[in-house]
């Protein structure tokens, strides 16, 4: 067995493994020896015999045109996934080709092209998106043949079909956004039929939450959900960092927070319609972070739009944020409360949480931090005599008025103070927790919903948002965005 060992590994010399220049994308594989061991034993592949580093070239085709993507070197054997075939105007992106495979399909379970091509590396290859103007209908069927060869590969369809049979035509399925050969979700008895097919028993017709990332699959499995009318949905937490998020979307818009800055997670109070968060994905860093900083991966690198002297390739470079000024102080202290001095060179936040009066919801927290830094405050409960937060004396709340129970944001370059009003009187905490002001009556129906605000108190219902009641527990109804 040595001396196989032996000649595989004589074969295997000289071979470009060695040759090419290692790359920042490449891929690492098993060691040579290895390699040719398992390929030995797995019989059953066309794999060669040894592992090699190849060339993946990825390009695009647009109009006869043909742009170069990307030139990595990959080792031979494994599966790999290209980058998501990028945006092109005036075009529409219909599939992915091969070199290497003669007939190369790149389609889901569905049908539906492959965004990002998956493949299995055999040797050097060429990877192609290939393009139709947006304008091209050469079967004159009112739908562009892009849209078309995208969804099905083949010019068949028509705008009327309806191929998933949920009642939507394929024409509506376009503007509307959604995905043609899954059906949509339709109400009736409190069962709902999701795309997997399955069936889940709703009996109070609740709506559902859908968490996906873009490309599918690409940071988690995509989960549906169904939530209440007002209840609290969190979505998963991201990190730009360390994975390949750049951005949440909740029903097709990106969410970011006061200065532009994708939301690493996505909280809210559950509507009286679907959702869908998707987490947006970006291969390349520098896409990545331009599309997480501002949404547009086309802001140059030499720009400075916060009018700090630092441009977006230094602030990236040192993790500091693009969007708030940083200032280099050669001395700089700050004067706080307790009389005490505090050296901060860079002048940096300081901030301080609080209750009011002090210390009777918890213990007073004091800090400084560097702008960008990210502050939250502790999560308060009403029964314990919270009312609401004020940040710098402004009382923060959702958009519909109710306050918040925590408050977490980047830190400025001024301070910051957070206070958590105690108020004793229960109905003046309810007034002011739900409505920022005293004196609201426990008759009042500010959501004309039927129920009055003491009876939603009761019920632990939101006082600003219209409640349903059915008899049954059973709605029927077609829900469409």
């Amino acid at each position: 067995m040595l001396g196989l060992f032996r000649g595989l590994l004589a074969d295997c010399g000289g071979r470009g493994a060695t040759a090419l220049p290692a790359r920042p994308r490449q891929s690492t594989s098993l060691p040579l020896w290895r390699a040719a061991i398992l390929a030995t034993v797995a019989t059953s592949t066309a794999l060669p015999l040894c592992a090699d580093v190849v060339h993946v070239y990825t390009q695009l085709v647009a109009g006869g045109t043909t742009n170069a993507l990307d030139d990595v070197t990959q080792t031979t054997g494994g599966d790999y996934v290209t980058a998501p075939a990028p945006k092109v105007t005036g075009y529409i992106f219909t599939h992915w080709t091969s070199t290497d495979v003669q007939g190369f399909t790149a389609r889901d379970v569905f049908g539906r092209a492959h965004d990002a091509a998956p493949y299995r590396l055999r040797r050097s290859i060429t990877l192609t998106a290939n393009y139709l103007p947006a304008s091209q209908d050469a079967d004159g069927d009112g739908i562009a043949d892009g849209h078309e060869l995208y969804w099905y590969g083949s010019l068949a369809e028509t705008p009327a079909s309806d191929t998933d049979h949920d009642g939507y035509t394929f024409a509506q399925e376009l503007a509307a956004g959604t995905n043609p050969l899954m059906p949509d979700r339709i109400i009736s008895g409190g069962t709902v039929g999701l795309d997997s097919g399955q069936w889940v028993y709703n009996p109070k017709g609740y709506h559902t939450v859908t968490i996906k990332s873009d490309p599918e699959g690409w940071l988690f499995d995509t989960t549906v959900e169904f939530h209440a009318l007002g209840e609290t949905v969190t979505g998963p937490t991201m990190n730009h960092n360390s994975s390949q998020f750049a951005y949440w979307t909740k029903n097709g818009v990106r969410v970011q927070d006061a200065f532009g800055r994708a939301a690493d997670t996505v909280q809210f109070a559950m509507p009286g319609k679907d959702v869908v968060l998707v987490a947006k994905c970006a291969a390349d860093e520098t896409e990545r972070q331009k599309l997480y900083w501002y949404g547009d991966a086309d802001v140059p690198l030499h720009s400075d739009t916060d009018g700090d002297g630092y441009t977006l390739a230094q602030e990236l470079a040192a993790g500091t944020n693009p969007l708030m000024k940083d200032r280099s102080v050669i001395t700089g202290a700050v004067w706080r409360d307790s009389d005490e001095w505090l050296y901060n060179p860079k002048l940096y936040c300081e901030f301080v949480i609080r209750s009011e009066p002090e210390g009777v919801l918890f213990a007073t927290q004091s800090d400084i931090v560097a702008p960008g830094t990210t502050i939250s405050t502790p999560a308060v409960a009403k029964p314990a005599g919270f009312a609401y937060w004020t940040l710098n004396g402004i009382r923060q709340a959702d958009a519909l008025g109710r306050a918040a129970d925590r408050i977490e944001f980047d830190a400025p370059t001024e301070r910051v103070e957070l206070v958590a009003h105690f108020v004793e009187d229960v109905m003046d905490r309810e007034s002011l927790y739900w409505y920022g002001a005293t004196g609201v009556s426990p008759s009042s129906d500010t959501d004309n919903d039927g129920y009055t605000f003491a009876q939603e108190l009761a019920a632990g219902t939101n006082p600003l948002m219209p409640d349903r009641s059915i008899n049954g527990g059973v709605a029927r109804g077609c829900v469409s965005e």
